[in-house]
């Protein structure tokens, strides 16, 4: 029985609702799909069966398996070796070039087969070295490095969530009309005839353009200068940050110079403020000469990269200017850390003072860098965005213990050896890379085995094998993406049997007019990329996949061309730093303004999406 109209009206404006929420007010994505489900469940559009579909999909459990995978090749140390293995060291020659196509293609071949985010998020450090040496600006590799991590990722199953989902989706549906379902080994590459040529066309555009349609950024503070033709001294980002001499440090009473002080490696101190000996006023002494006597109590601001500024926060007596902690607290920290506010965090909206941040997570903010500058003012005052690039005073532990945290996303650290689990464990790493094998066998070879069972036994071999600990693989679970997924499927199910999808799926063969399957296949490709801009990619490959299936079976077309632009459009997330994680996590230290990705961004949607209408049908006729 056809369900009442007022019910696809009440689906979308439940769905337009949530997605207000999540743009306006910054609600967790989780969180706002789940109470748009719980809202329709109460309204009567969907049962309880179809509501909790999604909790029980084989998509959630494949997902949660393979981020296990994931992190035993990175417990391992096999992606710190995969990560130098594009340089050949963690301090490439100069010889290497970060932003050139041999680099972009190792990291797309890496992400077809590995976590995109871990493949950047362990690749960044080294490119930024690259660039460095080579008198290149970060901005003209790093966004390069992560618009090739997602071409890459929508090239295989597993190579990102959104895959899996729409690939199980596709099943189910395969298996309601009675058809018999396509075997292991064609769900595992069907995808990549389309996706392989969309993305070796997006690689070459990105050589081709990147350089001229990315703009040359580096936030004020930097040191040094730069040239348009890049050739110039090259640049690292760096803070300025302000840290109090205590009475523990060795050179009270010495000279700024023979204190070390004056201009250290990347380092250079620009000011000091101190106490007037005739009043509680303090006084600031501007670029202080070298003769000038160090006194406890005096506050030293410095401008200085990431590796000066952690050289510096080690040296006994001197602690952030902000920094509240009782001595023994802040002597257990040494290491120096770059993070990125991640659009989904729960610190997104508050200060940093409001936050409890140093509470939370045991690292005090030192400085936060916002859209290629430094935030003015004092830290404790900030209101934290998404995108904020935050450099942290932190314990050894730090990155090791946040590094698969929603919270943060870390880009950098500078941490004498912390962070680097597994990374001189060679046998955990060839173990690892031996499971991934197992894995790529088994769900991708003629006579490959079931999805689920394949997945869940090699995280099982990670454990077994200890490439990977119980409490490290339990941890590695990302329940927030689980959870929207979830929610997202329960959602698809309401538009699905409230008659949305049917609907929206009328407007869209009304769109496309006499264009015929190509009208109708761009117009599902245009409806794809705005959603993706709006919701995570895994939430509008959901809430698309029953408009497109719809779409295509009202005009009488197969649907496997629309699935597989559906899965490919879903991941081109190039408009905007909040699109994707990779995207946020060079944002900040790519020194990039928010419309920067549009600019190479779009045209690059425009060339994935193009080859996507064209190759689609050729491969799956209509």
């Amino acid at each position: 029985m056809d369900a009442p109209l007022w019910h696809a009206w009440m689906t979308g404006g439940v769905i337009l609702a949530a997605t207000g929420s999540m743009l306006v007010w910054r609600a967790p994505t989780d969180a706002a799909l789940l109470i748009a489900l719980t809202a329709l469940l109460a309204l009567g559009v969907v049962d309880v069966a179809q509501a909790a579909s999604g909790f029980a999909d084989p998509a959630v459990l494949l997902i949660g398996a393979l981020f296990i995978v994931a992190q035993g090749l990175r417990d391992g140390g096999a992606l710190r070796w995969a990560a130098r293995a594009l340089a050949g060291s963690e301090k490439p020659s100069r010889a290497w070039n970060p932003g050139g196509p041999a680099a972009q293609g190792a990291v797309a071949v890496a992400s077809a087969i590995l976590n995109n985010t871990a493949v950047v998020a362990l690749s960044l450090p080294i490119v930024r070295e690259a660039a460095r040496r080579r008198g290149i600006s970060p901005s003209r590799v790093l966004m390069g490095l992560s618009f090739a991590a997602i071409l890459g990722g929508t090239c295989t199953l597993i190579g990102t969530s959104t895959n899996i989902v729409v690939n199980e989706l596709w099943v189910e549906s395969v298996r309601a009309a009675g058809e018999a379902e396509p075997s292991a080994a064609r769900q595992f590459w069907w995808m990549a005839p389309v996706a392989v040529p969309a993305a070796l066309a997006g690689l070459a555009f990105i050589a081709l353009a990147g350089g001229k349609l990315v703009p040359l950024r580096r936030a004020p503070d930097e040191l040094g200068t730069e040239s348009d033709s890049d050739t110039g001294p090259a640049v690292e980002r760096s803070y300025a940050i302000a840290v109090r001499v205590t009475p523990e440090f060795d050179a009270i009473g010495k000279t700024i110079h023979d204190a070390g002080l004056r201009r250290a490696a990347g380092l250079f101190l620009s000011a000091i403020d101190r106490a007037r000996e005739d009043s509680s006023e303090r006084q600031r002494i501007v670029a202080p000469a070298s003769d000038e006597l160090v006194r406890e109590g005096d506050r030293l601001v410095f401008t200085g990269d990431v590796a000066a500024v952690a050289d510096l926060l080690r040296r006994p007596g001197l602690r952030p200017d902000e920094d509240h902690d009782e001595p023994s607290a802040s002597a257990r920290r040494s290491a120096v850390v770059e993070a990125v506010i991640p659009d989904s965090s729960d610190l997104v909206g508050q200060t940093v003072r409001d936050s409890r941040f140093r509470t939370r997570f045991d690292a005090a903010i030192v400085a936060v860098h916002r859209g290629g500058e430094r935030v003015p003012g004092r830290v404790g005052d900030v209101r934290l965005r998404p995108g904020d690039t935050l450099l942290l005073w932190t314990h050894a532990g730090f990155v090791d213990a946040h590094r698969e945290s929603r919270r943060l996303l870390v880009v950098t650290s500078d941490d004498g050896g912390a962070g680097r689990t597994g990374a001189g464990r060679t046998g955990a790493a060839w173990r690892a890379v031996a499971v991934l094998a197992v894995l790529v066998v088994l769900m991708g070879a003629p006579l490959g085995a079931p999805k689920l069972a394949a997945a869940w036994i090699c995280a099982a071999l990670m454990v077994l094998l200890r490439c990977v600990t119980v409490a490290s693989a339990r941890t590695a679970i990302p329940w927030s993406v689980l959870l929207t997924i979830a929610a997202a499927l329960g959602l698809g199910q309401a538009a699905e049997a409230s008659g949305l999808a049917q609907m929206t799926a009328g407007v869209l063969i009304d769109l496309a007019g006499n264009g015929g399957g190509y009208g109708l296949l761009i117009a599902v490709a245009l409806a794809t990329v705005v959603a993706t801009q709006l919701v995570t990619n895994q939430a509008a490959a959901v809430l698309i996949f029953p408009i497109a299936l719809a779409a295509a079976h009202s005009a009488g077309l197969n649907p496997e061309p629309f699935v597989v632009t559906l899965m490919v459009m879903a991941s081109a997330s190039f408009l905007t730093p909040t699109g994707y994680a990779t995207n946020l996590m060079v944002y900040g230290p790519g020194g990039y303004r928010f419309g920067d990705f549009a600019r190479l961004g779009a045209p690059l949607t425009l060339i994935v999406g193009a080859v996507c209408v064209v190759l689609a049908p050729k491969v799956y006729p209509f």
